[in-house]
């Protein structure tokens, strides 16, 4: 079926790139968007909706696919409202860090034609900036977006124009298990948020900063500070969602670093610079990865 209408529920920085990506890359359908006022009037301004529906009912009225843009919080609290007022047809799909929590509410919403309805979803890709201010249409390029089907093959095959638009915004398509995606997301993008966290924190704390004066101005540092602590600038209310539905996975990856870190304070201690060597050689591989 031709997509001609998608409904954006959040126009935010994830919304509004989405809504921006999809107009750079082609797509000539309507794009309406359901926020607050004064982000939807922005998300006008910046030409990432064509449309402003403040009231959900109305936003998702006759769309083709509505994608759930919000935090997570947020995406478990609109499934039941937009599955109330969304047309038959529609595809619900979502962009939430976090999968599990979220595809055992969409079952208890949808129930049997959960894989005929909602395609969970998950861009790896975005700032450490939130807001349709930050919104950008090249944000996803050369990302991966994740999507976890109820029923592998079957929904992913029934929805192939939505994936097809996602590979037109310069997006890579990739499926996986919610559970896969939450384990892995742990270590690659959660923990590194929270080592971002204590690093900065252990920083302020020994150096007895206040940190709200901004800035490493008459700090000595390196760029490896500036690098590392890029993160702790992230909205925090956004990142209480994800630790709030992915603690267990986030834990196990916390253990792992504080092991590392133990090994590297041992081998320190011992004056054994071998083994710290050893930690370079195969820290490097990450690289091949990232």
């Amino acid at each position: 079926m031709p997509i001609s209408k998608i409904t954006l529920v959040g126009c935010g920085l994830i919304g509004g790139s989405l809504g921006s990506a999809l107009r750079t890359s082609g797509f000539r359908g309507q794009i309406v968007g359901n926020d607050a006022p004064e982000v939807l009037e922005k998300a006008l301004r910046l030409g990432a909706i064509d449309l402003a529906a403040p009231v959900i009912e109305n936003a998702v009225e006759d769309a083709d696919v509505i994608v759930l843009a919000t935090p997570i919080s947020s995406i478990l609290a609109l499934l039941p409202l937009v599955a109330e007022y969304a047309p038959a047809h529609a595809l619900i799909t979502d962009t939430g860090s976090t999968k599990v929590e979220i595809v055992a509410h969409a079952k208890g919403v949808f129930g049997a034609s959960t894989h005929q309805r909602f395609l969970p979803g998950h861009p790896l890709s975005g700032k450490e900036r939130s807001g349709i201010e930050q919104a950008d249409p090249y944000l996803f390029h050369g990302a991966k977006w994740v999507f976890t089907p109820i029923q592998p093959g079957v929904a992913v095959g029934s929805h192939d124009g939505w994936i097809e638009l996602i590979g037109k915004i310069g997006a890579s398509p990739v499926c996986m298990t919610p559970e896969e995606h939450d384990l892995m997301l742990a270590f690659t993008s959660h923990l590194p948020q929270l080592l971002s966290i204590a690093l900065a924190n252990s920083v302020l704390g020994k150096l007895g900063l206040d940190g709200d004066q901004g800035g490493y101005n008459g700090i000595p540092c390196g760029g490896g500070l500036r690098d590392m602590t890029r993160l702790a600038k992230s909205d925090p209310l956004v990142w209480r969602d994800i630790f709030a539905t992915n603690g267990d996975n986030i834990g196990r990856a916390l253990e792992e670093v504080q092991r590392q870190i133990g090994s590297l304070s041992s081998a320190l201690a011992e004056r054994q610079l071998e083994r710290i060597q050893q930690s370079f050689r195969s820290a490097a591989r990450i690289a091949k990865l990232a």
